[in-house]
Parts: C-alpha cells; sequence; structure tokens
C-alpha cells in the first residue's frame, strides 16, 4: 500500500490530501469520484482511540465508570 502514495497518475490527479492530526500531518487517500457542484473531500482525521468514550458510557448511564488514565475500558 505504500507504493500506492508514490503512484505518479494517482498524484497527478490530485487524489491523495494531507490532514494535520495531533500527531503530524498524515497522507490520506482522497474521494475516488469527483463532482463539480458538490466536490467531496476528507474532512479530518479519525477520532483519536478512546475519544468518544465518556460520551458512550453517558449515554449508557455508566458515566461513573469513566476511566481517568488512557486505560482501555474492559
Amino acid at each position: 500500500p505504500d507504493a500506492l502514495f508514490d503512484d505518479p497518475h494517482l498524484n497527478a490527479v490530485g487524489m491523495f490530501e494531507t490532514i494535520d492530526t495531533p500527531h503530524g500531518p498524515v497522507k490520506f487517500p482522497g474521494v475516488p469520484t469527483w463532482f463539480s457542484r458538490t466536490p467531496g473531500k476528507v474532512r479530518g482525521p479519525a477520532p483519536e482511540l478512546g475519544a468518544d468514550t465518556a460520551a458512550v458510557l453517558d449515554e449508557l448511564g455508566l458515566t461513573a465508570q469513566v476511566p481517568t488514565s488512557d486505560a482501555a475500558v474492559g
């Protein structure tokens, strides 16, 4: 897959987008279809692991069990 990012044609047609993440810039495959009136784009990186844990636990009524460190909920 790494060779994909070096493909001259895909780079020439703008297939890849670089997104700023908390860990620095990351090159992502872009949207594979282009429409003149509604162009797509990568909006941003995926959430960090555990970023939604508190909201999910709250929705389940388990807010007292929210971890206070980077430990996984198990």
